[in-house]
């Protein structure tokens, strides 16, 4: 059995995040979104989050 691949890119709008590539692509490694007890979109988040210049995760 073979590993699959998935060459595709995370959108992302969050233009103060260090992740974010010309306001419109993630460029982490992995991102994280939390809230295991979420049932709507707005109840999520990423905690890969990270405020450019900061040095901070928010």
């Amino acid at each position: 059995m073979s590993k699959q691949t998935c060459d595709q890119s995370i959108g992302c709008d969050v233009t103060n995040c260090t992740y974010n590539e010309n306001g419109t692509k993630c460029t982490a490694q992995h991102i994280v979104v939390e809230n295991k007890r979420a049932t709507t979109q707005a109840e999520t988040y990423c905690s890969t989050f990270k405020n450019k210049g900061s040095g901070l995760y928010d």
